[in-house]
């Protein structure tokens, strides 16, 4: 029998278990992958990137190299079972993601390399200061590391009108009450003995610039100075006020810098440079928000060097006024606040060296857009979250300072590991949603993924095999609009570029 052309042409009808149902030729198979669509040449750079980042890490973690540093600080002495590399690898994967003894390390551990180390061999080796020197050597070399491996993501088109955003805060963990003479904690409810990693961290790379390891016991405001060093000229930095230091504000404006801050309650404010008296605070504030809820005004801070600087200024809700009471009564054991406190309550208070027309949009007022970018402090907190709950940076167990000391740099290398996969998935988004980096530190934890590429020096893999469950790894669609989303309507093109 001859067949037509036109019979030719029709396409058969496919099976599926409900009958049969008619496949149309238009239609075009979704594409699997979940990668960003980029430019042939922006492609080779990222790959070219990733390839240099796998040799990196690859280079570091190679046996003749971690003999080398061991060498030159003084752990390695003469040939031991408990080489360079495992006492190395133990200390940041070995209780990766969860608490683990000395003993159940050292079995993991002859489990892995096939020798016959005991928790005993583990803890001498922490008490010896040498250790100390090597892993903090070893930690070092990581953050430079991290920092040459991050990717920039949509926070630095959002914040393009600065040379970057510089958040810093700290994050305590309790310790032994044994060691509280080396290890102050805060005092009062809170645990005798802690310590205090305090971070400074760039949102528009997602990467650490320095973290340092204090007593729990110092307050943040004993060097506000300290990360100043790394701003650049046109960088943002943001702050809570643990950090709040008129110093640092002037500090900041002579490096052409910005910061934004919340006003601390009991400061001096002028309205002129030369006024002899500060402002009364209850009349000052009534009379600014008279017939407007919201105002920016130009004063001055400070007693004796007077600060110059931009006052933004909200009469908040009175339900949100009756939660800050209420807030500080659970804080204070139920005692009431004094009238200082409850006239300060009503309002939000912000300061600021940023000029207007870096934050102009048509249909937002100025201190809408600046509330909206001071929330992106929050994002720190996130952080501390995320490697709390997920990574377990908080487990810490020792009666020593210097074994706590040897175990927070090896726990901190493993963080920096982390936060190289982390700025790879910041940069990233799947189908116009942002990758849930929850997910991902969840995803680095299970099935050892972050400590199996270590072992077998397959680090690239953990980018290729992230790319591929994006979709998975993705946010979930909400009506509640993200930090992004909302910085990215807030900072529109409406927005002038610096």
């Amino acid at each position: 029998m001859r067949i037509s052309k036109k019979q030719r042409l029709i396409k058969p009808k496919k099976k599926t278990n409900k009958g049969y149902r008619k496949v149309n030729p238009t239609i075009k198979k979704k594409s699997k992958s979940s990668k960003k669509n980029l430019s042939p040449s922006k492609n080779r750079d990222q790959k070219a990137k990733l390839q240099k980042i796998d040799k990196n890490v690859t280079d570091f973690f190679k046996r003749a190299s971690l003999s080398e540093l061991a060498i030159k600080t003084g752990f390695l002495i003469r040939q031991s079972k408990m080489t360079p590399f495992i006492f190395l690898y133990a200390l940041i994967m070995g209780g990766f993601g969860c608490g683990t003894s000395l003993d159940l390390l050292a079995l993991d551990m002859n489990a892995l390399f096939k020798t016959k180390l005991t928790g005993q061999a583990f803890y001498s080796r922490l008490k010896e200061k040498k250790s100390l020197v090597f892993l903090k050597s070893c930690f070092e070399s990581f953050l430079n590391l991290q920092l040459e491996s991050s990717f920039e993501n949509n926070y630095s088109t959002v914040f393009s009108m600065f040379n970057g955003v510089i958040l810093e805060d700290s994050t305590v963990i309790t310790l032994n009450e044994r060691i509280a003479k080396t290890f102050k904690g805060s005092g009062g409810l809170a645990s005798k003995s802690a310590l205090k990693l305090n971070w400074v961290f760039n949102i528009c790379c997602y990467c650490a610039i320095n973290i340092e390891l204090f007593s729990g016991s110092k307050p943040d405001q004993k060097n506000p100075e300290k990360s100043l060093k790394y701003l650049k000229k046109g960088t943002l930095i943001i702050r809570d006020l643990g950090y709040f230091s008129l110093k640092c504000f002037s500090l900041i404006e002579k490096k052409c810098a910005y910061y934004l801050s919340r006003l601390r309650k009991g400061m001096y404010i002028y309205q002129s440079k030369n006024d002899e008296e500060p402002v009364d605070i209850q009349s000052f504030f009534k009379k600014l928000t008279k017939g407007n809820n919201s105002v920016k005004t130009k004063i001055w801070l400070g007693k004796e060097e007077r600060v110059e600087t931009f006052l933004y200024l909200q009469k908040v809700p009175k339900w949100v006024h009756k939660m800050r009471i209420k807030q500080y009564k659970k804080r204070n054991s139920g005692k009431n606040p004094s009238s200082d406190f409850v006239i300060w309550s009503n309002y939000s208070v912000y300061i600021t060296n940023i000029p207007d027309e870096l934050l102009i949009n048509d249909n937002l007022s100025l201190l809408e857009i600046v509330m909206e970018i001071y929330k992106i402090r929050w994002q720190i907190e996130l952080l501390f979250k995320k490697f709390k709950s997920g990574v377990k940076i908080n487990f810490l167990k020792g009666k020593s300072p210097n074994h706590i000391r040897c175990m927070v740099y090896g726990k901190l290398i493993s963080l920096m590991l982390c936060l190289m996969v982390l700025s790879y998935a910041a940069s990233h988004r799947y189908k116009g949603r942002e990758i849930s980096l929850w997910k991902v530190t969840r995803w680095l934890v299970s099935l050892n993924r972050l400590a199996t590429a270590i072992l077998e020096g397959t680090f690239y893999k953990l980018y290729s095999d992230l790319s591929t469950d994006f979709k998975l790894l993705s946010k979930e669609k909400r009506k509640r609009k993200t930090s992004l989303e909302l910085l990215e309507e807030v900072l529109s093109t409406n927005c002038l570029a610096a």
